[in-house]
């Protein structure tokens, strides 16, 4: 009975990391969408991203299952990872980046518009 507890107990912490990663991707996301970013630090954020969770696991696995990889815990997290996809994610990114995402158009419009006058002025000299 113990042990089954034991596996419950990380099948459902699994999930709850899974979750937590998908979470902390949409930060990411979010933060792409307010402030656009070059293929290069998207790449880097990524790369960042995915070997603080990669470490995530192996810290989740070590203390939890005495470093044991079960599969059972790797489908625990992809299952986390997809039921919070399929949940609340996209109207997560899509609600919390609304107004900031506004903000920054209309401040690049506004950087577009005066950068046009000083270059118009500067010709018409």
């Amino acid at each position: 009975m113990e042990m089954i507890r034991h596996e419950s107990t990380f099948l459902l912490l699994s999930i709850c990391l899974g979750m937590g990663i998908r979470f902390v991707y949409d930060w990411l996301r979010i933060i792409r969408l307010v402030i656009p970013h070059r293929r290069f630090w998207i790449y880097f954020e990524d790369y960042f991203f995915w070997l603080c969770s990669g470490i995530a696991v192996f810290v989740l696995t070590y203390m939890v299952n005495s470093g044991v990889i079960r599969g059972f815990s790797l489908m625990g997290i992809g299952l986390g990872m997809l039921v919070y996809h399929k949940g609340p994610s996209d109207l997560l990114v899509y609600y919390i980046s609304y107004y900031p995402r506004k903000i920054s158009l209309w401040l690049r419009k506004k950087r577009k518009t005066k950068l046009a006058e000083y270059v118009k002025k500067w010709y018409n000299k």
